[in-house]
C-alpha cells in the first residue's frame, strides 16, 4: 500500500511542490503549456467545428484510471484542461465491482483523500445524489453520483464519480484540471478559425 500511494504522489506531481495550493496540472503536463504536439484537427458537423486535443499514457499511470486526454487552444496550443478517466458497462454478474462511495480500498474515496492531502479539504460538494429503485420486471436499481470542485483563481479541480447498479453495471470516474481563462480563448480561436474557413469558402461571393 506505501508502495501505491508513493507511485501516486509522484503521478500527481505532489513532492516538491513550492505552493500547496497552486493548481499547476498533472500526469506530466501542466496548465498553461505550449505545446504543439496536439494538432488541430477539423471536422465538418453542420458547420465546420475545429479542435485540439489528443489522447496520452502518463509515465506512471494511475490504477483508478485508463485513459488520458489533453486539450489546448486550436492557434496557440495552450494547454487548458488535462482529464484523467475510467468507464466501465457491462452485464452485473453478482461481482464486486468499484462503487461511488466513501470507504477503505475504493478508487473514488482513495483518490479524493490523495487530492484532500494534496490541495487541503478545499473541495466543495456540486452534485450529491442517491437513488434506488424497482422496474417494472421486478430488477432492483441504485445510481449514485458525487462530484467535488476545487477552484484556486481561474482554474479548478473537477472529481465526478457516477455508477448505476441493475442487471446492468456502468460506472464512470473522471478527474479533470482546467483553467478557464484559457477555455475562454480556446472559444475565441474557434471561432476566428471557423469565420476563416467561412470566408474563404464564399470568397467567390460579391457581399
Amino acid at each position: 500500500m506505501k508502495k501505491l500511494l508513493l507511485v501516486l504522489f509522484i503521478s500527481f506531481g505532489l513532492i516538491g511542490s513550492a505552493n500547496a495550493n497552486s493548481i499547476k496540472g498533472a500526469f506530466g503536463y501542466n496548465l498553461g503549456d505550449v505545446d504543439k504536439s496536439i494538432e488541430t484537427k477539423e471536422e465538418f458537423l453542420a458547420s465546420w467545428f475545429y479542435y485540439a486535443w489528443k489522447t496520452f499514457t502518463p509515465k506512471n499511470p494511475v490504477p483508478f484510471f485508463d485513459s488520458y486526454r489533453v486539450r489546448a487552444t486550436p492557434i496557440s496550443h495552450r494547454i487548458y484542461e488535462i482529464e484523467a478517466s475510467k468507464s466501465i458497462k457491462e452485464k452485473s454478474k453478482g461481482v464486486q465491482y468499484d462503487w461511488c462511495e466513501y470507504g477503505s480500498g475504493l478508487s473514488f474515496s482513495d483518490l479524493l483523500a490523495i487530492l484532500r492531502a494534496r490541495y487541503g479539504d478545499v473541495f466543495d460538494k456540486v452534485v450529491h445524489k442517491y437513488d434506488r429503485g424497482t422496474y417494472s420486471d421486478g430488477i432492483n436499481w441504485h445510481t449514485r453520483h458525487y462530484a467535488l470542485k476545487y477552484t484556486d483563481k481561474n482554474r479548478y479541480i473537477h472529481l465526478s464519480c457516477r455508477h448505476k447498479a441493475s442487471s446492468i453495471y456502468s460506472y464512470e470516474l473522471s478527474l479533470k484540471y482546467v483553467d478557464t481563462y484559457l477555455e475562454d480563448l480556446e472559444d475565441i480561436e474557434y471561432t476566428e478559425l471557423k469565420n476563416k474557413k467561412i470566408l474563404e469558402e464564399s470568397s467567390d461571393y460579391d457581399l
